[in-house]
């Protein structure tokens, strides 16, 4: 059991070794994150949440078929401009 205790010291001290040396050479790894959504394609998610809220609190068959089109043409819209601004 001591034999097992003593691996596991001397890997924990190891490791501690070699990440602190490797961060002293290297350095730390950043990444850099970038804003990918535009404020356009923002504006355009908003208007889609409200038409789907719309759609989904009439009661009107008619005038929700209405607002399902509206919301598939927006949901379109949104997709293709989070692919644009994702390039």
């Amino acid at each position: 059991m001591e034999d097992e205790e003593d691996v596991d010291t001397m890997w924990d001290e190891f490791k501690t070794a070699y990440n602190e040396t490797a961060e002293v050479i290297l350095g730390k790894r950043r990444k850099d994150v970038k804003e990918w959504v535009s404020e356009n394609t923002l504006e355009t998610m908003e208007e889609r949440k409200e038409m789907k809220r719309k759609m989904n609190s009439t009661k009107s068959t008619r005038i929700a078929r209405k607002w399902r089109e509206e919301y598939r043409k927006l949901d379109r819209e949104t997709k293709r401009k989070c692919k644009r601004d994702k390039k």
